[in-house]
């Protein structure tokens, strides 16, 4: 990205649109790569921004585990929680929730309160509902039940919620764990609720009776939505049987999702594997497991514990003997595992579904069928074809004039599409038709208007139904003042606060088409409150394809002006505004 005067904004857009391998990789699948994650290390710096990342869920190590969520009777600290939420909500994150019911880390004044089975039966109820109720909307999905089986032989594990002394449901089996998931779906109406358990990745005794819970509570309506394989492994794990595993379970119309993977390294006193070759034999482990997940639509989820081996749960748990057991090392750089994922990914077909029905195009900066050549437009849907690199779809735009021309796509996913419409394009009623497994064709009416202001999500890939502002001050190139962007409604745009309370001019980065190849900086022109103001650059945008970008100066003079508009002028085309909040 070029500037002409500041470095600041080159340092600050470039590293919020690159370095997202894994989440790139993922959101090509539709599928979802998280870590658990401690938000008392999000104050180091290097650990909150590798999970902002690389990664698009994350999942709380212990904040929402009982005993810290719920510490006291009648109280409740979500204070934890809630930081996981809010960092992912800034980060276009999912947050998945862990866990419900537990046998461990229950709080004292539970284990040790001699309580009957109706008082621990109410104290369950209240706690599963207050925690899902307040996370409602936030938290999407939910380990309810957290391996509620022994190991061997697998029959349900004694626990204070099962029989000791239990929530009064011993005798019926798994109707306790059924109750649990019950009272969720109370609390939640939308959120996915899952059963979580280790030992149980492959087909075997343990994982035999998970299934059999599984399909019983299918067959009556009880609101299971998925199973969590945790996934935590040695270097000789026998993977031969997980597709047949994750197969059988989303047959039955449940969502597999990999929940705590870690692989383990015997590890000399010094830290380094005991053989040479362990970390190449981890990593065909960690391509073994994200490629057998990604075989299967019903298989949403990647999750490792933690990122980087420098939080890791295994050394400590091990009393040394192993570690090195996450895709980065302990100074946060990938490692062979983390190479082993993206291999996954890179060597797996895209998924193509059959193309039926009809779409509408819409513009992808204002959310309305307002469409104009040379301008970025987005199709909405299920079942979009995945794909750009397999020749697997393509998009062509035949004008009121009957010329077909193919349109640039930017971002493909299974649910959105977004693409530039070339700009020859005549106005009047145009056809978009899109190629996948079979063609799928909507209408458009293009209008000889001003293409709109532009900007990527915040991570720099799809679009939004809004027009975001980077704001950078040249004193502070540590990251952005304020990055704004509207909510998907028409008209949900807030004002963007910026303070001019520095003796230093702000500038501010807009992004959008028309630019590129058809104006030179001097036909480019600023107004903020309907005032002329100095343009340092306009031109392509390399970052991504159709993409152009105007970088422009907020004098100091307008300081105090409160809400003011920002429109751009190119070769007397005026675009859309942008209000922003001048302090």
């Amino acid at each position: 990205m070029r500037t002409l005067e500041s470095n600041a904004l080159l340092l600050i857009i470039g590293v919020s649109l690159q370095g997202q391998a894994l989440r790139q990789q993922a959101d090509r699948f539709g599928i979802l790569v998280g870590g658990a994650v401690n938000p008392d290390k999000f104050s180091e710096a290097p650990y909150a921004a590798a999970f902002a990342r690389e990664l698009n869920m994350l999942e709380p190590e212990n904040v929402m585990k009982f005993g810290l969520i719920h510490p006291a009777a009648g109280r409740y600290d979500f204070t934890a929680g809630d930081r996981i939420v809010d960092f992912a909500q800034k980060n276009g994150m999912k947050v998945r929730g862990h866990t419900l019911v537990w046998h461990s880390q229950v709080p004292s004044w539970v284990t040790n309160g001699n309580l009957s089975s109706d008082q621990l039966s109410a104290i369950l109820h209240d706690h599963i509902s207050t925690v899902v109720k307040h996370y409602a909307g936030q938290v999407f999905a939910w380990d309810v039940v957290n391996e509620a089986f022994s190991d061997s032989p697998p029959a349900l594990r004694s626990t204070i919620w099962f029989d000791t002394p239990g929530i009064g449901l011993k005798g019926p089996g798994t109707q306790y764990i059924e109750q649990a998931f019950r009272w969720a779906r109370e609390a939640d109406s939308s959120a996915l609720f899952f059963y979580n358990d280790y030992g149980a990745e492959v087909v075997n005794a343990k994982s035999n009776a998970i299934y059999a819970m599984a399909k019983d509570f299918k067959a009556r309506a009880v609101p299971l939505d998925g199973i969590g394989l945790q996934m935590h492994l040695s270097l000789n794990a026998n993977l031969a049987r997980l597709g047949e595993n994750i197969q059988r379970f989303t047959a039955l119309g449940l969502q597999v999702h990999i929940t705590e993977m870690d692989v383990a390294v015997p590890v000399n006193p010094d830290g380094t594997p005991v053989d040479p070759a362990a970390l190449q034999k981890q990593a065909q482990i960690y391509h073994d497991v994200a490629a057998a997940c990604l075989q299967y639509k019903g298989c949403s989820a990647i999750q490792t514990w933690g990122l980087t081996d420098k939080y890791s749960w295994i050394p400590g748990f091990s009393q040394g003997k192993n570690g090195l057991a996450l895709p980065l090392d302990e100074n946060y750089q990938p490692k062979p595992a983390y190479d082993g994922l993206v291999r996954a990914f890179e060597s797996a077909p895209l998924p193509i579904q059959p193309l039926t029905g009809s779409f509408e195009v819409v513009s992808a900066t204002l959310g309305t069928t307002l469409l104009a050549p040379d301008s970025l437009a987005s199709v909405f849907g299920e079942g979009l074809a995945d794909s750009t690199e397999t020749g697997g779809v393509s998009l062509q735009v035949t004008d009121s004039s009957g010329v077909a021309r193919v349109a640039s796509l930017l971002y493909v996913s299974p649910r959105q599409i977004n693409f530039l419409i070339p700009a020859d394009t005549q106005p009047g009623l145009a056809t978009f038709t899109l190629s996948g497994a079979s063609a799928l064709s909507g209408t458009g009416s293009i209008q000889t208007v001003a293409p709109s202001l532009f900007a990527a999500n915040a991570n720099g890939l799809g679009v939004a139904a809004g027009t975001a502002v980077r704001v950078a001050l040249p004193t502070m190139i540590q990251s952005p003042v304020a990055v704004f962007q509207c909510g998907s409604a028409p008209g949900s745009c807030a004002a963007v606060p910026i303070d001019l309370g520095l003796d230093a001019p702000v500038y501010l980065t807009l992004f959008g088409t028309g630019i590129r190849g058809r104006s030179t900086l001097d036909a480019v022109h600023a107004s903020i409150g309907g005032k002329p103001v100095p343009v340092l650059f306009a031109g392509a945008q390399p970052q991504f394809a159709g993409l152009d970008q105007v970088n422009v100066v907020i004098p100091l003079e307008l300081r105090g002006s409160g809400n003011v508009d920002i429109q751009l002028e190119l070769d007397g085309r005026v675009s859309n505004t942008v209000q922003i909040a001048v302090q």
